[in-house]
C-alpha cells in the first residue's frame, strides 16, 4: 500500500508528535508498506535524523511561528500535488497539515486525520475555529485519536462512528530500554552526583501543569531534603519566567534545574537515570513523555487524565494523582523516593506494560489495520 504521512513536525522536534509520526513511518516500512513522508523540521534543533529506514523522506526546515509553518503548509501542498496520488493520505495536525493535504485529499485513495491535539477540544467551542477546522479536515474518512475524548470531534466532520478509532501512541523499545540510563547527562545539565532526581519531561505549558509540580516542591523537599526537580522542555520567555518566578517565590528554586529541551538522542539517558518521573497534566493523550519514562524502566506519577487513564493501573505501573491536587501530586513523589523496592517494582511493570500494549509496533499494526478495514467498506 502506498501511503503518505504529512506532518509540519518531524525529528529532530522535539515533542510527542514529531516521535509518533517518525515511528509510524518506520514501523509501517517494516510491515511492507511504500511509504512517504512529507514533513518539516525546525533546523535549529540540527538535521534529521540519517540511516535506511525505508521511508521515502521528503522534508524541509520550518520555524517556530505561525507565518513560518503556513509557508510550509504552502510548500508541503505543493509536493503533493506533484506526486501521484497515495492510497492513503494520512495528516497529524488539524489545521498546517490539514491545509497543506487538503488539495491532494481529492485524488487520494483514502484520507485519515489523527487528532493529537489537546488545545483543539477547547477551540472548538468558538464558532470561528471549529469552521476552519470542519473546512480543513472535511475530506477525511477515518479519524483516528490517542485518547478517546478526541474520537468524538469526528462527528463534526460526518465521519461514521465505526471510522473513528482510539489508536494509542507507542514508543521504540530499542532505543528507550531499562540499560539507556547515563548519569552523565544529567550532570552535563547541572543535576549533582548522588541526590534523588524526579523529572518532568514536559513543555512549559499551562496544560501540562508543570507549575503545580512546583508548588509541591516545598512539601516534598520538607521529607526528601535533597531532592532535585529536572525540568526537560522549552517554551516562550514569559513562560519559563513565570515558572522560575514561582520557584523563587516558594523558596524552592534552588531545588530546580530548568534544562531546556534536550535532543531526542538524549532522552533515553536522562529519563533513564532520574529516579522519578513525574507527569501534572491537565490534560493529555497516550503522553509518549511517560511511554519513553515507562520504556526506560523509571517509575510514574502522573495525573489521573485523558489517555494517561490508558496507560497506568495505579499503583501496579504508576502512580495517578488528580490533576491540581499539590497535596496528593507532593505525597505521591514522596512516598517513592522514599521506598526504592516499591519504586523498582513500579517501574519494572511499566517496562512490562509497555511491551505488552504499548511499542512503536503495536502502534503501526493498528493504524494500518484502520485503513484496511476502512478500504475493504469502501474508502
Amino acid at each position: 500500500m502506498k501511503i503518505t504521512l504529512v506532518s509540519v513536525d518531524h525529528p529532530p522536534n522535539i515533542g510527542g508528535i514529531a516521535s509518533h509520526v517518525a515511528n509510524l513511518a518506520t514501523g509501517l516500512a517494516d510491515l511492507g508498506q511504500d511509504v512517504t513522508v512529507v514533513g518539516g523540521f525546525e533546523a535549529r534543533r540540527g538535521s534529521p535524523p540519517s540511516g535506511d529506514s525505508g521511508v521515502d523522506m521528503c522534508l524541509r526546515p520550518v520555524g517556530p511561528t505561525r507565518a513560518s509553518r503556513l509557508a510550509w503548509a504552502g510548500w508541503a501542498a505543493r509536493e503533493l500535488r506533484r506526486r501521484p496520488p497515495p492510497e492513503v493520505l494520512h495528516w497529524h495536525s488539524p489545521f498546517f497539515d490539514a491545509a497543506a493535504a487538503r488539495p491532494t485529499a481529492r485524488r487520494a485513495g483514502l484520507c485519515v486525520f489523527t487528532q493529537h491535539t489537546a488545545y483543539l477540544m477547547d477551540r472548538l467551542g468558538s464558532p470561528g475555529w471549529r469552521w476552519m477546522f470542519s473546512g480543513l479536515n472535511r475530506r477525511a474518512d477515518v479519524l483516528l485519536a490517542p485518547e478517546r475524548s478526541r474520537v468524538e470531534v469526528g462527528a463534526l466532520l460526518g465521519i461514521d462512528p465505526d471510522r473513528r478509532s482510539f489508536v494509542p501512541n507507542g514508543v521504540d523499545t530499542e532505543r528507550f530500554h531499562p540499560g539507556a540510563a547515563d548519569r552523565s547527562v544529567l550532570q552535563r545539565l547541572g543535576v549533582p552526583n548522588g541526590v534523588p532526581v524526579h523529572c518532568c519531561p514536559r513543555r512549559l505549558a499551562t496544560v501540562h501543569g508543570v507549575e503545580y509540580l512546583v508548588d509541591a516542591l516545598p512539601r516534598i523537599l520538607r521529607e526528601v531534603p535533597d531532592a532535585l526537580l529536572l525540568v526537560v522542555g522549552g517554551s516562550e520567555p514569559p513562560l519559563i519566567a513565570a515558572i522560575e518566578a514561582r520557584a523563587r517565590e516558594r523558596s524552592v528554586d534552588a531545588a530546580v534545574v530548568f534544562a531546556g529541551p534536550q535532543p531526542p538522542q538524549a532522552m533515553p539517558g536522562i529519563l533513564g537515570a532520574c529516579d522519578l518521573v513525574v507527569i501534572p497534566s491537565l490534560a493529555e493523550a497516550t503522553s509518549v513523555a511517560a511511554l519513553e519514562s515507562m520504556a526506560v524502566g523509571t517509575a510514574v506519577v502522573a495525573s489521573a487524565v485523558g489517555g494517561l487513564l490508558d496507560i497506568i493501573e495505579d499503583g501496579r505501573d504508576g502512580v495517578l494523582v488528580p490533576p491540581r491536587d499539590v497535596d496528593r501530586l507532593g505525597q505521591a513523589v514522596v512516598d517513592l523516593l522514599n521506598d526504592p523496592i516499591r519504586r523498582a517494582k513500579v517501574a519494572a511493570a511499566g517496562r512490562s506494560t509497555v511491551e505488552q500494549r504499548f511499542t512503536s509496533a503495536h502502534t503501526a499494526s493498528a493504524i494500518l489495520g484502520a485503513y484496511e478495514d476502512a478500504r475493504r467498506t469502501g474508502g
